[in-house]
């Protein structure tokens, strides 16, 4: 499996994934542990597919990531930055991605007007309207 990495803006963020709680075992109350998701100075990894599904679906993680609070960081991105784009590659890297998003609106703009077109039908004048 392959790690995933997120970055937090805050340093020592912590998102509990399973929150501490109580059980009886042979008729004792025993505690049990939580697990938390704890960045370290920012930075969070791992490889277990359990806790990327629950960062990644989970409905206050969304939130989080919409808010800004914390993302996944995108491999692709981190391998350009490291492996240092000239600026030329960089801005026909991007020209080619706005092209891209410029279509796919374009196309998105046609089906929303043809979803919007509507056909006349003359009424008789007699017709009372159908509520």
């Amino acid at each position: 499996m392959e790690k995933a990495r997120y970055v937090s803006k805050y340093k020592e963020l912590s998102i509990p994934i399973l929150k501490p709680y109580t059980k009886e075992v042979d008729g004792q109350v025993v505690s049990v542990e939580g697990q938390v998701v704890r960045f370290e100075r920012g930075f969070f990894e791992t490889d277990d597919p359990k806790i990327i599904k629950f960062l990644d679906t989970n409905s206050e993680c969304l939130q989080m990531i919409e808010s800004e609070v914390f993302s996944k960081i995108n491999e692709e991105a981190m391998a350009n930055a490291v492996k240092g784009e000239t600026l030329e590659e960089r801005e026909a890297r991007i020209k080619k991605e706005m092209d891209e998003i410029k279509k796919e609106k374009a196309k998105q703009g046609v089906t929303q007007k043809e979803k919007g077109k509507t056909s006349k039908v003359g009424k008789k004048e007699d017709e009372e309207p159908q509520y």
